[in-house]
């Protein structure tokens, strides 16, 4: 790691009691970002002033009922401003452009001082003239008859002129001297703005230089430079006052990894406020707190929060791909619960991988299950500042890494190489449940429960990748020893009619193998009976083509599955899916004795009778022979009485051909099964859900005042609609199929609504669907 010459300037704020080193190897890079946090720290104090302003002037008027009423309100509604500021820490960062603006670093600006009004001068006097009036004798009638006397008045003139000459020339050259020294100082205050201004273009230019070395240094992947840069990234970030905004930055170039060890508040510097209301009787305000438990929780959410979002401002920002891996050590100084001493602590420690992280979808993630989905790790409880070892630290010097002992990522090493096998083929990778879980550090047991299977498949998709069968979408609970299909989805979202599809799938798969093996004909007739429901989408297909895979390499799976929901069908429809499932036994032109017991057991499982799976072969055209025993007649030698064939096997086969027609006819109302099936899996996974978890598409309880008027149903969709202003059409027809709608209903119910309620359609265009955000205020989406 390059290191040269460093610059250090400690700068403090009073008014805050804060202080900060900033260091770098560029001096006019350094003054700026001292420049730039002085400003932070300014408008910082002001905002601080300005609400204990606010504070002592509703202080000095708390006689007022009225008044106190109001500042009660206030009050809550600041408390509440800055809990919700908290919770969204990482939403707020996500339509944020993390990446340094060279120009707006330089100074463009004219040197701001005017030049100096030049002082003016003293006017000088018009100098007087022998022929002007004030000398020029008034001669009378006598004067001119008596030349003694015009004499005299002349001689009088002339003197007076002379006098008024001299003062003249005495003034003049006072005026004279005077704007000589006006003229010396006009001068001097010019040279002297001209030489500021030089030297203010001068910092500018060596600032601007500076600027563009140090964009030039980043662009060819200095070291040094990456590590002003992230911390530049890191500083201009936004965040409440109460974060102490410290970090040390370490960057290995070989690995292309970037440690970041971040200063986080402890846990009493939390807003706890929770509600301020105004007391009659006692003339005073009540405060009501948090409860302990909930600012725990909350504190968990910020400390995981910040740590997602430095991760995301660092990659988002990263234009030369200059960071290939993050880690992030969260630190904690506060009294030691032990001891009582200030201390600092590592309280969390996450390695994250650019080209898992780039995958997540930070709008919808819960920031924990995140965390702990990418292997991070944590001491335990974050509140009481349990500590934990980081993955990767930087040593006293900063110039070297050093791995934790017994928390190297290996484990992470290996699911990145598995991510990249996976994502750079079309093919999924197969793998036990017992070897993924300990790539990703998820520890299950022999068989998992309901709840453990949905949180493992919750780590998967957390990382990027998906895995058949998916517990959240109608897959079995998970067994330690049996196989799981690894793949790169090509979408987020599986809809109804995939469950009913793949439940489907699953049946007709049990019924192929039972005799050991599945031919392409019977495979064949499932795609049929399946694909031709057309309202499944290219991330469904995916995940169906690549379910059949894993079936046919473990068709136990498939077993698993006509017993959990058989019973739940329409007695009216089961006689279809007891056909349907016929139908695929006979499509390889046989029907085997596996195959024949595996159709009655299936049967039974619907509920069907005996008589039923009979009737279903001879309605395609296949009669079976019955078998007569004759009277009893002395034994010829050699034969045998035919022996009577059990209930549960199947006759001779006999050659036939499957009925085309009945076929076409079954494939028309499967799609009303495949309906059924969705229905009856998705009241399943409800059934299931983990205790706390609320369904996306389920209902809130209770409707905000904002809502009133609009079907309920539409409550969640219209939520999430408003988190962003423009959706992608194959974007917006996912949402709507993940909530069982139909987009053309979406639109026209919300428009309806909105049209009334809020004055006007909020939703627009066709290739690219609007949202009109602006009509309903950020408060009430909250």
């Amino acid at each position: 790691m390059a290191y040269g010459r460093y610059f250090e300037i400690v700068i403090d704020h009073p008014g805050l009691h804060t202080h900060r080193v900033i260091r770098g190897t560029d001096q006019w890079i350094v003054e700026a970002k001292a420049a730039a946090q002085r400003r932070a720290w300014d408008e910082q104090y002001r905002r601080k002033l300005s609400v204990e302003h606010r504070r002592l002037a509703r202080e000095n008027k708390r006689q007022a009922f009225e008044e106190n009423l109001r500042e009660a309100v206030e009050r809550t509604h600041e408390a509440q401003e800055e809990i919700t500021e908290l919770k969204r820490i990482l939403r707020s960062t996500l339509a944020t452009d993390d990446r340094i603006d060279w120009e707006r670093l330089k100074q463009k600006g004219p040197f701001a001082k005017r030049p100096p009004e030049p002082k003016p001068y003293l006017p000088t006097d018009r100098e007087p003239l022998p022929d002007d009036p004030p000398y020029i004798p008034l001669l009378n009638f006598f004067d001119k008859l008596v030349p003694s006397s015009s004499e005299k008045k002349h001689r009088q003139s002339a003197v007076h002129f002379a006098l008024a000459h001299g003062e003249w020339e005495r003034h003049a050259t006072a005026v004279d001297k005077t704007n000589q020294q006006i003229y010396a100082e006009n001068v001097a205050s010019l040279e002297a703005w001209e030489t500021e201004k030089a030297v203010f273009e001068s910092a500018q230019r060596a600032t601007n230089e500076a600027v563009e070395n140090q964009r030039g240094r980043y662009e060819n992947l200095d070291d040094d430079a990456i590590v002003q840069y992230c911390d530049l990234v890191l500083s201009q970030s936004q965040y409440p006052s109460l974060f102490p905004r410290e970090f040390e930055i370490a960057y290995d170039s070989r690995s292309k990894v970037l440690i970041v060890e971040y200063a986080l508040p402890p846990r009493d510097e939390l807003p706890q406020l929770k509600e301020v209301k105004f007391v009659r009787s006692r003339n005073e305000f009540s405060q009501s707190f948090l409860p302990r438990k909930v600012v725990d929780e909350m504190y968990d959410d910020v400390l995981f929060q910040v740590c997602l979002r430095t991760i995301h401002e660092l990659f988002g920002a990263d234009l030369v791909r200059a960071l290939q891996v993050v880690v992030f050590n969260g630190t904690v100084r506060a009294p030691d619960p032990g001891t009582g001493n200030i201390s600092t602590t590592t309280v969390m420690t996450v390695w994250a991988g650019r080209d898992v992280f780039s995958t997540l979808s930070l709008h919808s993630v819960d920031p924990r299950r995140c965390f702990e989905a990418l292997g991070g790790k944590t001491g335990g409880n974050l509140a009481e500042l349990w500590s934990v070892k980081p993955l990767l630290s930087i040593d006293s010097v900063g110039s070297n890494f050093d791995r934790a002992e017994g928390v190297t990522p290996t484990s992470s090493e290996e699911w990145q190489a598995l991510w990249h096998r996976v994502a750079t083929s079309d093919e999924p990778q197969f793998l036990t449940v017992a070897d993924l879980s300990r790539i990703i550090e998820f520890p299950v047991g022999e068989v998992l429960s309901a709840v453990e299977s949905r949180r493992f498949a919750e780590a998967i998709t957390a990382r990027g990748l998906a895995v058949e069968p998916d517990a959240h979408f109608g897959g079995p609970p998970y067994r330690q020893r049996e196989e799981v299909a690894l793949f790169k989805p090509s979408g987020t979202w599986v809809g109804g009619a995939y469950l009913g599809a793949a439940a489907l799938l699953k049946m007709t798969v049990s019924i192929a193998a039972a005799d050991g093996e599945i031919s392409e004909n019977e495979l064949e007739i499932a795609r049929t009976l399946i694909e031709q429901d057309l309202s499944l989408s290219k991330e469904e297909q995916q995940r169906l083509r690549i379910l059949e895979q894993l079936l046919c390499r473990d068709p136990a799976l498939a077993s698993r599955s006509l017993a959990r929901f058989a019973k739940r069908l329409p007695s009216d429809k089961r006689r279809v899916v007891g056909e349907t499932l016929a139908h695929v036994a006979m499509a390889s032109g046989r029907i085997t004795t596996p195959e024949w017991r595996a159709l009655r057991k299936a049967f039974a499982a619907l509920g069907l009778p005996p008589s039923a799976l009979d009737e279903t072969f001879r309605a395609t055209g296949v009669e079976f022979q019955e078998v007569r025993i004759a009277q009893a007649q002395p034994p010829t030698p050699g034969e045998r009485i035919p022996p009577i064939p059990d209930e549960g096997e199947a006759p001779p086969p006999l050659a036939f051909k499957l009925d085309t027609t009945r076929i076409a006819q079954i494939v028309r109302e499967t799609n009303e099964v495949i309906s059924i099936l969705a229905a009856v899996m998705s009241d399943e996974l409800e059934d299931s859900a983990v205790p706390g978890e609320v369904a996306t598409a389920d209902i809130p309880s209770g409707s905000p005042a904002w809502l009133d008027g609009l079907d309920p149903r539409y409550h969640q969709i219209l939520k999430e609609l408003l988190v962003r202003p423009i959706w992608k059409l194959d974007e917006f027809e996912s949402l709507c199929a993940r909530f069982n709608f139909m987009p053309l209903s979406v639109q026209d119910t919300l428009n309806e609504w909105a049209d009334e309620h809020l004055g006007d359609f909020l939703l627009e265009g066709e290739d690219t669907i609007t949202v009109r955000t602006n009509l309903v205020s950020a408060d009430c989406v909250l």
